[in-house]
């Protein structure tokens, strides 16, 4: 660079002691002008560069204008590290101070908001960011309604999802906190009156946006989820009140990764929606969602989420997923989980591993069902084994937690000696869904060779069609199956049964007995016989008002007879009273009575009927 003096002016006349500078002070001022040049070069650069790289974001996303209930999703993929500029309007929840103590653990609620967006990592299923996260009370404490978020974050390369979810409506969205339970009724009132959760209406609506912006030349948009060409079997976003389920078999042991997203409160026995891995042959449970092994899964605090290996031998499966009548996708009644469209179980294996074949759903070979029982119902039928074999019971009924014992059920008992070889209680049968007095068996139960009788009772309300309070997953299974087991079944030695048929076992059937009637039968015996007595009646300590007896005929003596001491609860109302054991008679003539008196017998019951009203009578078999 070739410097150059000062062109003065020959006009400009100086006085003879001032002089041109000397050579060192016009370096020294020359030096300093460098340094602020070189200053201002670089602060335009900056400048430049900063205002060139904003002008090179683009919009990822730019919403506004959310419906009612409305969820939101674009995904995006980066090859390289990615800047993103985020800013976007929320509704934080409005709870008292003391609600927020526990909000900052990933186990608790620091993840809910009414209405905000995040970013969701597609190859963890994490969030890498949340507006709800941004909304807690320390940043926004005391402030009612909509509130901005801003943020900037740098995303690894990767793929990812947007979202964004608006819980408020068109006419005013309320919200309950989850502490309406936990205190007393006179709390709860004081919450919904004292308005602890915020009405929001449209106009709130209105104001909410969510805009996210990254380099242009970094991002490009994603058509599919890769977690979809993973996905071996899956059932996802079911509707409310559903019970689906897919069969699959594994020729070799097999790893699976299971991804299963459902509801369950901390204060709920079991999921509202969820889903488990069964095996086909002997239904026992191999895997389910349960809170103890399952972590949350964003949103609201009762979504809960499974992501992790499953190992299963060789064999033949069942998935199955079920629902309750509210919150699952598109009809959330709370904040969703980050990763919604995934609601649902889902079954995963690697590349070049996959060992699952799917099956189609087998029918199997039914013996005797009873299906959509209503009220009021007393259903009977039965059949014969010509061989032992194996049998699967499905059922689902009612236990009532007043009484202690089922009032619809079923039950499987011997047609010679009207003994119960099965029944559903307490302890074989788990929760089915819905309210906590749904209750179900599947099972496969070993039956020996004999004849069989089916039963299933219902009282007068809570049944199919007609509930009194949540129905269970499987509705249309309320009732009772018998079927064979696929693999082992042979038709060939399955026959039906009908109670009119001759039985050389039972001796005596006096059953169905109605009010104001009296029955009697004779019979037999040419030999000292062990005989088994399975009588059901009604009566008190002082008097038997419904019961049986048997007299000898040579003698006319009574040499057996119903009475409260040797009779014990037949279940239902406390009068009803059973016997159940063996008498040893003589050789003889004899004759069996039975009698009621103007109420409470088969059909016509003025109280809780008996656990097997089929039964109310007297039946008398050889004992075996």
């Amino acid at each position: 660079m070739v410097r150059h003096r000062p062109d003065f002016s020959p006009a400009l006349s100086f006085n003879k002691s001032e002089t041109y500078p000397p050579s060192g002070a016009y370096d020294e001022v020359m030096s300093v002008w460098r340094v602020i040049s070189l200053i201002l070069s670089l602060l335009v650069s900056f400048i430049f560069s900063f205002v060139l790289s904003e002008a090179q974001q683009t919009p990822i996303v730019n919403w506004s204008d959310f419906g009612p209930g409305e969820l939101r999703v674009e995904r995006f993929q980066t090859n390289q590290p990615l800047s993103v500029s985020i800013t976007g309007m929320g509704i934080k929840p409005d709870y008292g101070k003391d609600d927020w103590d526990d909000w900052d653990d990933w186990e608790g609620r620091g993840d809910y908001a009414l209405a905000y967006g995040w970013i969701l990592d597609l190859e963890t299923r994490k969030p890498v960011w949340s507006m709800a996260r941004e909304l807690r009370p320390g940043k926004f404490w005391g402030k009612k309604g909509t509130a901005k978020v801003e943020a900037k974050i740098n995303l690894p390369a990767g793929k990812y999802a947007l979202y964004y979810y608006c819980g408020i409506g068109k006419d005013q969205f309320y919200y309950f906190n989850s502490d309406w339970n936990d205190g007393s009724f006179f709390e709860g009132l004081k919450r919904f009156f004292g308005n602890t959760d915020k009405f929001y209406s449209e106009k709130d609506r209105r104001k909410l946006y969510f805009t996210v912006t990254g380099e242009k030349n970094r991002v490009r948009p994603l058509a599919a989820d890769p977690l979809e060409t993973k996905v071996a079997l899956s059932i996802t976003q079911p509707r409310n009140s559903s019970f689906k389920s897919l069969n699959f078999k594994l020729s070799e042991p097999t790893s699976l990764t299971v991804y299963c997203l459902g509801e369950n409160p901390k204060s709920y026995d079991q999921p509202a929606d969820g889903g488990y891995i069964q095996d086909m042959r002997s239904r026992k449970k191999l895997w389910e969602l349960v809170h103890s092994r399952s972590e949350h899964a964003g949103g609201a605090e009762k979504n809960r989420r499974f992501f992790g290996k499953v190992s299963l031998p060789s064999g033949d499966y069942q998935m199955v997923y079920f629902t309750d009548d509210s919150h699952t996708f598109g009809r959330w009644n709370s904040p969703p989980p980050y990763d919604p469209e995934f609601w649902g179980i889902s079954l995963i294996a690697e590349p070049g591993k996959l060992k699952i074949v799917p099956v189609e759903p087998a029918k199997e070979p039914v013996v005797v069902q009873f299906l959509r029982v209503g009220d009021n119902e007393l259903l009977s039928a039965g059949f014969v084994l010509d061989k032992p074999m194996d049998l699967r019971i499905y059922a689902i009924g009612e236990y009532s937690e007043h009484d202690n014992s089922f009032v619809d059920y079923g039950y499987v008992e011997g047609a010679a000696t009207g003994q119960r070889v099965w029944e559903m209680t307490s302890t074989n049968t788990e929760p089915a869904g819905g309210a906590d007095k749904n209750r179900m068996f599947d099972g496969v139960i070993h039956f020996p060779r004999g004849k069989y009788l089916v039963r299933y009772v219902t009282d007068d309300s809570h049944s199919f069609g007609d509930w009194n309070s949540t129905a269970p997953y499987d509705q249309d299974h309320w009732g009772i199956v018998v079927a064979g087991v696929p693999g082992s079944f042979d038709p060939k030695a399955v026959r039906p049964y009908n109670e009119g048929m001759d039985s050389k076992e039972v001796l005596v059937k006096l059953t169905g007995v109605r009010d104001d009637d009296e029955r009697e039968q004779r019979f037999r015996v040419t030999k000292t016989t062990a005989l088994h007595i399975y009588a059901i009646g009604e009566g008190s300590r002082d008097e038997m008002y419904d019961y049986a007896w048997i007299e000898n005929n040579q003698t006319g003596r009574t040499v057996w007879e119903m009475s409260w001491r040797n009779t014990i609860p037949a279940g239902g109302a406390s009068k009803n009273r059973l016997f159940d054991d063996i008498v040893l008679l003589p050789p003889g003539s004899y004759t069996v009575k039975y009698v009621t008196d103007g109420s409470h017998s088969s059909g016509d019951w003025n109280a809780a009927p008996p656990k097997d009203p089929f039964n109310w009578g007297v039946t008398i078999s050889l004992a075996q």
